[in-house]
């Protein structure tokens, strides 16, 4: 494949699900050498060749059994046609998790720079540009937005991790009333336990309370730390996601 890591780099970039299929043996006579490449993505499109014909046919449906099963590998195989004994290295590629920040204030600055070490794309939502003008932010996807107006346009997956923090209570319920029965990865609310109960309040009152969803929800958020600093209650949320992105 010419240009491989261009081509990866877009995959990556399009947040993709492919598979990277690299040649790295051959006993005997075949059309690529070593160090040959290509693409196969979930769809079942490829990008490259690694010879075509049964050899590539096999490996494409090989690679879409590695991108279902998450993993990574060595597959080896024979040549139909002329017998010659080939080996690949089949690496699964998933898109990145999304970690969606409602709120850019202290905790939000501070859950960032931890994020961002741990392979999430990134995205702070608030109403107040000016918030979201601090460097902290510098290189990150924001949303000078109100939160409703966000929220029109935003339908959560499975990729998701939504963390609210804005700067009022009131917002927070609201985003949670909308996120609470979709689906996501990850939902977590910062609060005490009278900010909880007034969210449950609130919720009966819209007629959208469902105790079983509600008790998904990671509040008060994050793992059990001493000390109440912006910094510690980060830490506490990016311990948490770590938990739900990388189960033991």
């Amino acid at each position: 494949m010419e240009n491989w890591i261009s081509q990866l780099s877009a995959a990556r970039k399009e947040q993709r699900t492919f598979a990277l299929c690299t040649l790295i043996n051959v006993e005997g006579s075949f059309g690529r050498p070593p160090g040959a490449r290509m693409l196969v993505f979930e769809d079942g499109s490829t990008r490259g060749t690694i010879g075509g014909g049964p050899v590539e046919l096999e490996v494409i449906k090989t690679a879409n059994v590695f991108l279902k099963e998450t993993k990574n590998g060595m597959f080896e195989m024979q040549n139909p046609e002329t017998g010659t004994r080939l080996t690949f290295f089949i690496e699964s590629f998933q898109p990145d998790s999304e970690l969606v920040i409602f709120g850019a204030g202290h905790v939000a600055r501070a859950l960032v720079y931890f994020a961002q070490k741990l392979e999430f794309s990134i995205t702070v939502v608030d109403e107040r540009a000016e918030m979201l003008a601090d460097p902290a932010f510098a290189g990150i996807n924001t949303k000078a937005k109100h939160h409703l107006d966000f929220l029109k346009g935003f339908e959560p997956g499975t990729r998701h991790f939504l963390v609210l923090c804005s700067h009022r209570h009131d917002y927070d319920f609201e985003i949670l009333a909308y996120l609470l029965n979709k689906p996501w990865a990850y939902l977590g609310m910062i609060g005490n336990k009278v900010k909880i109960a007034q969210a449950k309040e609130f919720l009966m009152e819209k007629g959208l309370f469902d105790e079983a969803a509600f008790a998904k929800v990671d509040s008060p958020i994050g793992i059990k730390l001493p000390g109440k600093t912006p910094e510690i209650i980060s830490l506490s949320i990016a311990a948490r996601l770590i938990e739900v992105k990388n189960p033991a």
